[in-house]
């Protein structure tokens, strides 16, 4: 058959033999690169467990949840203290996320588009307070949520299995800390409803 091609096409059958074992080569490379880039796909994929995933998606949704409040926040606090709080938590949420979804794109965790509907229910129930005693159930649940966000740093750093996710938890850490400490110093400037004179 090949000595009748090669005639038809005036080369030998050794050529066509040849071009013929080249192009079935350079055929079964792709075929095997494709098979390559499907498992490194896979092993990327395998490199992140749930407890990765679930940081991932807590994480960019309580920021978006910050993100989200801290005008209102900004415009109904009585205390300038619990205002600029709200402020500089927005600020550092916004840079957090940009982190969470640049490490959730590296290791192809989709991310939710909007903030809970339960943090805005949240946020109504503490907006029919007025005045520090708004400002009081702000920073309590603030407080609630990064008190949380630290247990879910933690819990990603024993048992996530992504490099890149548990990098992230550790560098958020020093962030939520210090959030804490703020939050608790703003308390303390929030004058006592009960006190005379408040």
């Amino acid at each position: 058959m090949l000595s009748r091609i090669a005639a038809v096409l005036g080369v030998s059958a050794v050529v066509l033999g040849v071009s013929a074992v080249v192009l079935g080569g350079t055929a079964g490379v792709a075929v095997a690169q494709e098979g390559v880039n499907q498992q490194e796909r896979l092993n990327q994929q395998e490199g992140v467990n749930q407890q990765d995933r679930t940081f991932l998606t807590e994480t960019h949704q309580a920021n978006l949840d910050m993100i989200e409040h801290g005008p209102m926040v900004e415009r109904t606090a009585s205390a300038p203290a619990v205002r600029d709080l709200a402020k500089r938590l927005v600020k550092d949420h916004l840079a957090l996320d940009e982190d969470v979804k640049r490490v959730a794109g590296q290791v192809a965790v989709p991310l939710p588009g909007t903030a809970g509907a339960a943090g805005m229910a949240d946020l109504r129930r503490m907006a029919r307070n007025k005045g520090a005693a708004f400002d009081r159930a702000w920073l309590s649940h603030e407080a609630d949520h990064h008190h949380h966000l630290l247990q879910a740093i933690a819990q990603e750093l024993r048992m996530g299995s992504s490099l890149e996710v548990k990098k992230l938890a550790a560098e958020a850490r020093p962030a939520v800390r210090a959030h804490l400490a703020l939050l608790s110093q703003a308390g303390g400037e929030i004058p006592d409803a009960g006190m005379p004179g408040h």
